[in-house]
């Protein structure tokens, strides 16, 4: 069984976590490679502690009680617009992937009145170089009947290029111009 638990205060194992995360992040970021350590223990620390006071809402992923993973969740104003769910970061754990836990997840997310509400449209970045993330994403908007509604485009995060996509549901488009 799947389960999402919210938390409020930075714990050793959130920081474990994510570290672990940051460290399957640097095969796809070069800057995040160089990194020491230590550096990564701090800018994991730093990262959690913005999103738990500034902009974002962090929840353990959890697997017949086992810690599988994490999200961090961002809403408006701390999206890009009221209408969106902007996924800052989403991770499970290598052990647990290929088992439906993402898809499972997502899921969850879409439709929690705490984290969604009345939200439609899903924003994220992506490392353009992480595949595994590109495809995992690409099949699972499918899936829940989104598209991207982005053309392309990239920042740079660090030296590494990040993608944006807000994605909506399919269709939404023409039934608004149907109304209009």
């Amino acid at each position: 069984m799947i389960s999402l638990k919210k938390t409020e205060t930075v714990t050793s194992e959130l920081k474990n976590l994510y570290i672990e995360y940051m460290i399957c992040l640097s095969r796809f970021d070069s800057a995040l490679a160089r990194m020491s350590l230590e550096k990564i223990r701090k800018e994991a620390k730093q990262e959690i502690e913005s999103a738990l006071n500034y902009y974002g809402q962090i929840y353990l992923v959890f697997s017949d009680n086992n810690l599988v993973g994490m999200v961090v969740v961002g809403t408006y104003p701390n999206a890009f617009c009221r209408s969106d769910i902007y996924i800052q970061e989403f991770y499970i754990r290598k052990a647990f992937r290929r088992k439906g836990i993402g898809r499972e997840v997502f899921g969850m997310i879409l439709h929690s009145p705490e984290i969604a509400g009345d939200r439609k449209d899903v924003s994220m970045f992506i490392l353009q170089k992480n595949d595994p993330a590109n495809k995992f994403w690409g099949h699972i908007m499918d899936e829940f009947g989104f598209e991207d509604r982005t053309e392309a485009g990239c920042f740079y995060a660090g030296d590494s290029r990040c993608t944006w996509h807000y994605y909506s549901k399919k269709g939404e488009d023409e039934e608004v111009s149907k109304d209009a």
